[in-house]
């Protein structure tokens, strides 16, 4: 006996989608998403908050926690870099759009922000002076807007930089503390808390602690005179993880074995980025991430057949 196949409840004459049914459909996909994501962030903000830091380290005071007392967020990463703190301290204090870069994925700031960032290949004598009110610009002089960047409110020579994300201390939402401690053997144990104190800085915590995170590492490769050029690696990561992201997207618009496969694909997805930020630079979590994806819209989309009792295949 042939098995007749009925419409999906979602469809509209003669089994086409119907508008309605792909809004609704969309909508209930975003919020599995967005659930999955508030889900995966609430159970790694421990972790991603204190990256590098042992609890010792993540609890300790830093100059420049008195200017905000009660942060709404607080994230403190550590890195360690085998080279003295005098000659860490070169390399931080020229950091800037326009001098020499945050040392930082370049993909993010150059083909998202459009910001022309280039990032220095050694200590420039000229940026070396720092004072009290100068800026760390985010943003170049011509990019739309108000120009973006913290203040300088605390210097101590090879141990300590203060930024306020307000125009001075007195005016202090938000922080950047650069604390540099020297090591019995020579090395630095650079320090980075970021202090926030407005709502949009809880909600934006997980995209500062990757560009945060891999300010620190791209300062330590700078130093530590490592591999200049991150950007092959960048670009394949990122274009996987576009990927991904796509695939997941088009799950929503699925006709069948939904939502499980846009669950699934969503913890995989939300998992395996948290994994690969972690582990930069990683192509193999990237690529990883994208093939499972990929391979959840092959199961998604693979056309469903039947046989009839006479051996014919139908639809």
């Amino acid at each position: 006996m042939m098995r007749i196949l009925s419409a999906p409840p979602w469809a509209g004459k003669k089994g086409q989608t119907s508008i309605r049914g792909v809004v609704g459909r969309v909508i209930l996909g975003l919020v599995v998403l967005a659930a999955v994501v508030v889900i995966t962030y609430v159970l790694a903000s421990p972790w991603i908050s204190t990256w590098g830091a042992p609890e010792e380290e993540a609890a300790r005071n830093l100059p420049g926690d008195e200017l905000v007392p009660e942060p709404t967020s607080q994230s403190t990463l550590a890195v360690a870099i085998s080279a003295p703190p005098e000659e860490v301290w070169g390399w931080l204090v020229q950091m800037r759009v326009d001098r020499a870069g945050f040392y930082n994925y370049l993909f993010v700031e150059n083909t998202l922000f459009r910001l022309g960032v280039h990032n220095a290949e050694r200590i420039h004598p000229e940026w070396q002076d720092v004072e009290e009110g100068d800026h760390f610009w985010f943003t170049p002089e011509d990019y739309p807007g108000p120009r973006q960047g913290p203040v300088v409110v605390g210097i101590e020579s090879h141990q300590a930089l203060i930024l306020c994300e307000g125009e001075s201390a007195k005016n202090c939402p938000g922080t950047w503390q650069f604390v540099l401690d020297e090591q019995n053997d020579g090395g630095t144990r650079l320090l980075f808390r970021d202090d926030g104190s407005s709502f949009a800085d809880g909600i934006l915590e997980p995209g500062f602690f990757v560009m945060n995170r891999g300010m620190l590492l791209g300062l330590q490769q700078k130093v530590e005179g490592g591999p200049s050029d991150r950007s092959l690696a960048e670009r394949i990561s990122f274009a996987c993880v576009v990927i991904a992201g796509l695939g997941l997207v088009a799950m929503l618009f699925s006709r069948s074995r939904w939502p499980w496969a846009l669950i699934v694909a969503s913890v995989g997805t939300c998992l395996t980025t948290l994994v690969f930020f972690l582990g930069y630079p990683s192509v193999a979590y990237s690529v990883l991430l994208a093939l499972a994806v990929l391979g959840a819209l092959l199961w998604t989309y693979r056309p469903q057949r039947h046989r009839s009792a006479s051996g014919q295949r139908v639809a």
